[in-house]
């Protein structure tokens, strides 16, 4: 579903293509345990974006990012 409407959004409001795959092709799957292993996995996520610039698999990617700016924090985010 998140590869159509990307799709649409190519064709009806001029986003840029992406130049490869849309989907990294593994991933892996973790049943999270207990409270401190949650909180390094939140971690985790907070500090992913800064590692993006230095990550090779990424570097196409960074034609299509969207500014994160003006999104809102949801509850799950906390």
């Amino acid at each position: 579903m998140t590869t159509k409407r990307y799709v649409d959004g190519v064709k009806q409001n001029g986003w840029p293509p992406f130049p490869g795959k849309l989907w990294q092709r593994n991933y892996w799957e973790h049943i999270v345990r207990d409270e401190p292993e949650l909180n390094r996995i939140r971690q985790y996520i907070r500090n992913n974006p800064a590692q993006w610039d230095m990550d090779r698999l990424n570097q196409a990617a960074m034609q299509v990012r969207e500014n994160a700016v003006g999104y809102a924090m949801e509850n799950w985010m906390v």
